[in-house]
């Protein structure tokens, strides 16, 4: 597929090469003049069990990096790509967005050390709005993002899939529709644009994602996800999850906390938006 080789960068170019001196040498674990000690590792997934989630009424709290912020935050915060949860990611949809556009967004993650998954999501969507047989599907959890002052709720459907079939789809060798379950498209279904035609969707990526833990003596856990958009797009987002009750305390202190670290934030549109965006503009061009 023209996407897959548009997708394709060499994560250490970016990286490494360019940060040689910053990022790749950073340590892994450092004491800031703040007095905040901040220790580096992979990324994590929520278990694929979902229903704790669902029932917690969790909130991830999201932040997404000014463009001209990004360096510095690999550099201060010492976020080797020998630390990073790799994946790659892709999209499915229509050249227009039309799944998109009306809340519903069908993902796969290929993996380096972790299962590979692919994902149907309905967004926005409350808990309640959702038929109750679906918590009991393993994989299945619903929660709110906090963006600023958008709170968007979303309910999503994760199974796992082996290795080398999200790679398979993206080379056309596979239909897009054998990477969902029957349970996904089901769903799926119930979004505003079910019933899904799946022939009438294009793989879109992979983006290459790199992810890792960043825990602070100050604030606790956070995820730092970077992706890279077919070398035109370059995005970095900031997150944690905490419970309902404190979502509003710790917005204010993840985001005070960032302006002390010297990190600009934009209020531009959610990363996965951005990047639909830029590889459908790609397809268009080639």
């Amino acid at each position: 597929m023209t996407a897959h080789l548009l997708g394709t960068v060499s994560w250490l170019g970016l990286g490494c090469l360019a940060l040689a001196a910053t990022a790749c040498s950073a340590p892994v674990e450092q004491s800031e003049a703040d007095g905040d000690v901040i220790s580096v590792e992979p990324g994590e997934d929520p278990a694929l069990d979902g229903k704790a989630d669902s029932a917690a009424g969790l909130v991830e709290v999201k932040v997404l990096l000014d463009p001209d912020a990004i360096d510095v935050a690999i550099a201060r915060f010492g976020l080797r790509t020998s630390k990073a949860a790799a994946r790659d990611v892709w999209f499915y949809d229509t050249e227009s967005l039309d799944l998109f556009d009306q809340g519903l967004t069908l993902r796969a993650r290929k993996k380096k050390s972790d299962d590979d998954d692919s994902t149907v999501k309905l967004r926005p969507v409350l808990p309640e709005d959702v038929a109750p047989e679906w918590f009991d599907e393993s994989g299945f959890k619903c929660e709110e993002d906090w963006t600023g002052d958008r709170h968007v709720g979303s309910c999503s459907l994760t199974v796992t899939q082996d290795p080398g079939e999200i790679d398979d789809v993206g080379d056309g060798l596979r239909a897009v529709k054998a990477l969902f379950s029957n349970e996904q498209e089901t769903f799926a279904d119930t979004s505003a644009a079910g019933p899904v035609d799946y022939e009438a969707l294009l793989p879109l990526g992979p983006i290459d994602a790199r992810v890792w833990t960043v825990k602070t003596s100050s604030l606790g856990k956070l995820t730092f996800e970077h992706w890279d958009v077919a070398g035109e797009l370059e995005l970095c987002e900031v997150s944690l999850r905490v419970s309902e009750d404190d979502a509003e305390a710790i917005q204010q202190k993840l985001a005070a906390y960032l302006a002390k670290k010297g990190l600009a934030t934009t209020e531009a549109e959610t990363k996965t938006k951005s990047s639909l965006d830029v590889l459908v503009e790609l397809i268009g061009e080639n």
